[in-house]
């Protein structure tokens, strides 16, 4: 038999229209609540498991989390098999595939990455704003960031240029080397980084052209028919501010592991 502190039988018991926001450290038996509210849902309060939503946040602990319920003698096979226990992603891509258009998913950072440098030529990654193969990785976290926090371009384009400008002895430096290298050009890396001012103005060009390229890579992935996955995410939620197709998701019990780590568009989502 299960004893649970007054905290935890609280959560577990817990009825009411009002979302129930769980704070707790890790080893503080999160998943163990979980799985019993699961229980007190199904098994008390006579919710059908088809009504269960549970988000997790990798696809290992979702993974975990039904093995889990597997070996609970309360909990049938059939029962964790009418439940949607997936991440956040997953539950997008099925919304967006029964009520929207199917498109290819870049699935990871990784994916993102590889599309990006496949298309680099198109970003004017070049010249005094130079940005390395290996730099490419925070090229796809500044693109996430535009996306999840729909950040107005043309406002931080202005910004940039007003707040952190490129100084001319740079610009001029890298375009003097170029013209005179033509093909064979390299980028000064010991130069430009033995240098504060130019190694400065090296990052504000950067940052003005990764702010650039976000327009241009939002136009790729429709010409190419493919969503990232925070695209992705805003394409579920499209779908979802239809109140019909709402109407037609059989979600009413939703349960969300490390909720902390939503970000706005799932706060949306989850609304």
């Amino acid at each position: 038999m299960n004893t649970y502190n007054p905290e935890q039988k609280k959560a577990i018991e817990y009825v009411g229209d009002r979302p129930l926001l769980i704070d707790a450290g890790p080893g503080a038996g999160k998943t163990f609540v979980l799985i019993e509210r699961i229980k007190n849902l199904i098994k008390v309060q006579g919710v059908k498991p088809e009504s269960i939503l549970i988000i997790t946040f990798t696809r290992k602990a979702a993974s975990q989390l039904k093995d889990r319920l597997r070996k609970d003698e309360q909990i049938t096979t059939e029962m964790i098999n009418k439940m949607h226990i997936s991440t956040i992603h997953s539950l997008c891509n099925t919304i967006v595939d029964e009520f929207g258009r199917r498109q290819s998913i870049l699935g990871s950072d990784y994916q993102q990455n590889m599309f990006i440098s496949h298309n680099k030529d198109k970003f004017n990654f070049i010249g005094i704003s130079f940005i390395p193969k290996s730099e490419i990785k925070y090229v796809v976290r500044k693109f996430n960031e535009f996306t999840i926090f729909d950040v107005d371009i043309d406002k931080l384009i202005k910004y940039i240029k007003v707040e952190h400008p490129i100084d001319s002895e740079f610009s001029e430096y890298i375009i003097k080397l170029m013209e005179d290298y033509g093909e064979d050009f390299e980028f000064p890396f010991n130069v430009v980084y033995d240098n504060d001012n130019y190694a400065e103005s090296w990052f504000n060009a950067k940052y003005l052209a990764i702010a650039k390229a976000y327009p241009i890579y939002q136009r790729l992935l429709k010409k190419h028919g493919k969503v990232d996955l925070n695209f992705l995410q805003i394409e579920a939620l499209k779908l979802l501010k239809n109140p019909n197709i709402r109407a037609k998701l059989p979600y009413k019990n939703i349960l969300i592991d490390e909720f902390q780590d939503s970000d706005p568009i799932q706060m949306q989502i989850f609304e």
